[in-house]
């Protein structure tokens, strides 16, 4: 199965084969088994067969073109098949449960539900209605929405990219100032940088692989739901309404999550301050991987406008680090200063006027 999404190929992917390769998927992997051999009760990939072939010189191993013949076939579409017991079918609907079932399952869990239905004798019924017909319009938009997200991702990795690039020449326009003693100086700043574009990279490569599963999903459900056989695109409908509704949810979650940007703030006094210095700036990437899930967003504020004011005392060993702030009922400003380790209030003119360590 191919993705427009993205040209990665994951090998733990949520491809569904119809015989997984037995040695990969233990491994945690996904590979589809191209091989069976009946002695070992195994199914192999190209890779794993080859291995297979040096250890059991004298075992029968078939190929594709005896898959009828594979351990474990039954003749099914793997969307057919019962996620409890793979080589069953998918053959009864438990209203009860609202959930597909296979005879295994009602015989084990849903003997006492009351009512159990025959999935030929509703198919039909259900691809008549008025949702059914509604539904593969409502699959293309998601994913076209999914298609929409990944690409401004994407976007906003190059963006990122193209930042780094910029900041970095900053850094090395900084360092023909300096002596030699920026040698090190930078090599510890540069590191930081690619350090937070590798996080952010992956803080963003993440929502790209949720859209690019979802999105293969659906479209394999899709394919399913406009086949000509009733069952198996009542199963794939069935099945891809849940998909949906993760697809929704993740389409509402990263649809007000703001693009991740990088920043680098060089230190004015740096010339005066260079013996003290451990590197040559600061890179900011908000919101990125391990800042995301303490800023969980409902709403995109806009600002309207800036100020800056001096909050640091003669006390303070550190520059400040602001890690918290609130305005009290008096006007009042509170803010955690987390590198001095003190608590500050700041009067209406943003003056500090107590400290608390």
């Amino acid at each position: 199965m191919a993705s427009n999404l993205s040209s990665s190929v994951y090998q733990t992917s949520d491809l569904i084969h119809d015989f997984a390769c037995s040695p990969c998927k233990d491994d945690g992997l996904n590979n589809e088994a191209q091989f069976c051999c009946g002695e070992c009760r195994k199914h192999y990939c190209n890779i794993c067969v080859a291995h297979h072939n040096k250890l059991f010189r004298k075992h029968s191993v078939l190929g594709k073109q005896d898959l009828s013949k594979w351990l474990g076939y039954a003749g099914h579409s793997p969307i057919e098949i019962c996620d409890k017991h793979g080589d069953k079918k998918l053959d009864m609907l438990c209203e009860d449960h609202d959930e597909l079932v296979c005879y295994v399952c009602v015989s084990l869990t849903h003997r006492m539900c009351q009512s159990i239905k025959h999935i030929p004798d509703i198919a039909g019924k259900v691809k008549s209605t008025t949702e059914f017909k509604q539904f593969p319009f409502n699959v293309r938009l998601t994913s076209s929405k999914l298609q929409s997200l990944s690409d401004k991702t994407l976007q906003n990795k190059q963006s990122l990219k193209d930042a780094g690039k910029k900041i970095l020449a900053e850094i090395k326009s900084l360092r023909k100032k300096l002596n030699d003693t920026f040698d090190e100086l930078e090599t510890k700043t540069n590191t930081i940088l690619q350090d937070q574009l590798h996080d952010v990279d992956e803080f963003l490569q993440e929502d790209i692989d949720k859209c690019t599963q979802l999105h293969d999903k659906l479209r394999t459900f899709l394919e399913a739901i406009q086949s000509q056989q009733d069952d198996t695109s009542y199963i794939a409908y069935r099945k891809c309404k849940d998909k949906m509704r993760e697809a929704e949810s993740l389409i509402q979650e990263l649809s007000v999550k703001p693009d991740t940007i990088l920043t680098f703030h060089s230190d004015p006094k740096i010339e005066q301050l260079l013996s003290g210095l451990n590197t040559l700036g600061e890179t900011i990437a908000f919101p990125c991987k391990n800042t995301w899930k303490y800023f969980p967003l409902s709403h995109v504020f806009k600002v309207k406008n800036i100020s800056k004011s001096i909050v640091k005392m003669q006390s303070d060993v550190e520059g400040c680090g602001l890690g918290g702030i609130c305005e009290l009922p008096g006007g009042e400003i509170l803010i955690t200063d987390f590198k001095n380790n003190k608590v500050k209030l700041l009067d209406s003119q943003y003056q500090v006027t107590a400290t608390c360590d």
